[in-house]
């Protein structure tokens, strides 16, 4: 019987989860990926029906999952080195071909531009700010929380809230805040939600937000890191 072709990996094992202890301490919430550059599946208990952990693994809502291994997705992101190296993720990581992160939970947006069209596009159009090549492209990376989306434009997917990126190193550049140019794509990409009108009441008081709450923490991978707590998104 033929032999199967061994899974080729960007590194060892050792490397990956040594990057992503070292991705960790920065502040930045780590998975692996496996074969295919996608996260692990579901454990049998998280991918019951109902799901034992509440709406993942897609993570329409969240739910109390306390299972140690790498489920769930993007939300299996974490920095606490206990369960990054812990037996079920030492498995993981003997299978996977790359680190990834949750861009939200460490303050940021990365526009995934995958072809040099949409690279040409971005050059064009987006103020500039930190970049990572990719294998077809680039990561253009903002500070800054916001909705994640795909192919908001051709090539072009937005990645930042419940959504994780391929790690590909710290790239090059000065970081930018979130422009309205990136959110704009996002905001054209949804249909507008329907409301029903209510009528007003002159005596109840006005409680509309009246400033952003968008996280602006600072990409762990820029001259000015900040230490935060471990956690596990």
């Amino acid at each position: 019987m033929a032999r199967p072709n061994p899974i080729r990996r960007d590194h060892s094992a050792p490397d990956l989860a040594r990057t992503a202890l070292e991705l960790a301490r920065a502040g930045v919430p780590v998975l692996p990926l496996r074969h295919g550059k996608v996260p692990f599946g579901n454990c049998r208990a998280c991918a019951g029906r109902p799901p034992a952990c509440g709406g993942r693994p897609n993570m329409k809502t969240a739910g109390p999952c306390q299972c140690p291994a790498v489920c769930h997705g993007w939300a299996s992101a974490t920095t606490d080195p206990a369960v990054i190296t812990s037996q079920a993720w030492t498995l993981a990581w003997r299978l996977a071909v790359a680190v990834a992160y949750h861009p939200a939970g460490a303050g940021l947006t990365v526009v995934d531009l995958d072809n040099p069209p949409a690279v040409e596009w971005a050059r064009h159009t987006l103020p500039a700010t930190r970049t990572v090549p990719t294998t077809r492209g680039e990561h253009w990376i903002y500070r800054g929380t916001m909705p994640s989306a795909n192919q908001v434009r051709p090539g072009v997917d937005i990645k930042s809230r419940m959504a994780y990126a391929r790690w590909l190193g710290p790239g090059t550049g000065t970081m930018a805040d979130l422009p309205s140019a990136v959110r704009a794509l996002v905001a054209a990409d949804r249909p507008p939600r329907a409301t029903t009108p209510t009528p007003a009441s002159p005596e109840a008081p006005d409680t509309t937000p009246t400033g952003p709450t968008e996280l602006t923490e600072p990409h762990p991978a820029t001259a000015d890191l900040r230490e935060r707590p471990n956690r596990r998104l």
